[in-house]
């Protein structure tokens, strides 16, 4: 049954771009790591406002965060190695808990963190969904019972 999933094959890709965001991440956060280049904004407000300008930017939070989203969401739209109807109603069932979870952590969020870490949150809940979405649905697909 297709239902518009990616390879499998896509799997390797994904988890190699995810585990390197991740180790982008934690080496940016250990010694800061400065990637600035001029970058397109459509809106910057650092020292001044600038609309459709030239800035100069450390790129290596994007980078990171780009490889990390690219990763996650590509992960999620692999198919298995044998996709069935069965597979199928768990990736539904996995992705209303998904949400049902998200909806919770982002008030939980929203209520609770305040100042800088509220960026971190915002940039969390970004593919928190996904996250979610993953360990969820194969938490479901290793405790299946066989058919």
């Amino acid at each position: 049954m297709n239902i518009g999933l990616l390879p499998y094959w896509v799997r390797f890709p994904a988890i190699v771009l995810f585990l390197a965001g991740i180790a982008l991440a934690v080496l940016s956060g250990i010694y800061s790591i400065d990637l600035t280049i001029n970058t397109f904004a459509l809106w910057s407000s650092f020292l001044e406002e600038k609309f459709f300008a030239l800035i100069s930017n450390n790129f290596a939070d994007e980078l990171t965060l780009i490889m990390i989203y690219s990763g996650v969401h590509l992960l999620m739209f692999t198919a298995e190695r044998n996709e069935s109807e069965a597979i199928a109603r768990l990736r539904l069932h996995s992705f209303i808990k998904a949400l049902k979870v998200n909806i919770f952590l982002l008030a939980f969020g929203l209520l609770f963190i305040y100042g800088g870490g509220f960026i971190y949150f915002l940039a969390f809940a970004a593919i928190s969904v996904q996250l979610i979405y993953l360990i969820v649905f194969h938490w479901l697909l290793y405790f299946r019972k066989p058919q």
